[in-house]
């Protein structure tokens, strides 16, 4: 029973996680532009590249929050140990989200030259 109760709350929770950040990562430059100019690393340009970045990063979290959702729900009907199924869902979502904005920054010529002017010379 516990491991219901576990699996389903850690489902809710990737639910809730999903749709709640669904916007912003859809719309990924001004949230970068934000955080970039709070740390003083320059000033993101890279909308478009930040919202593809964000689109995919969204798309893929969506498919591993419905894959997730399917096999825990197979598990748990099949009374097997199924509270893991979700934290490796949350993992590889983490990843995916991680990689896309390092994507978008990484592709941004004002952060490139930040770091550029970073460098002893």
């Amino acid at each position: 029973m516990w491991d219901v109760l576990l699996t389903s709350t850690l489902l809710f929770f990737g639910v809730v996680d999903v749709i709640s950040t669904f916007g912003t990562v859809s719309d990924l430059g001004p949230a970068l532009r934000e955080g970039l100019e709070a740390q003083g690393a320059g000033t993101f340009s890279s909308d478009a590249i930040a919202a593809d970045a964000g689109a995919v990063a969204n798309i893929v979290r969506v498919v591993v929050l419905l894959i997730t959702i399917v096999f825990a729900l197979l598990q748990i009907q099949r009374r097997r140990i199924a509270f893991w199924i979700p934290l490796v869902g949350a993992t590889i979502a983490g990843i995916t989200l991680v990689v896309a904005v390092f994507i978008a920054v990484l592709s941004d010529p004002g952060f490139i030259a930040y770091v550029e002017n970073m460098q002893p010379q």
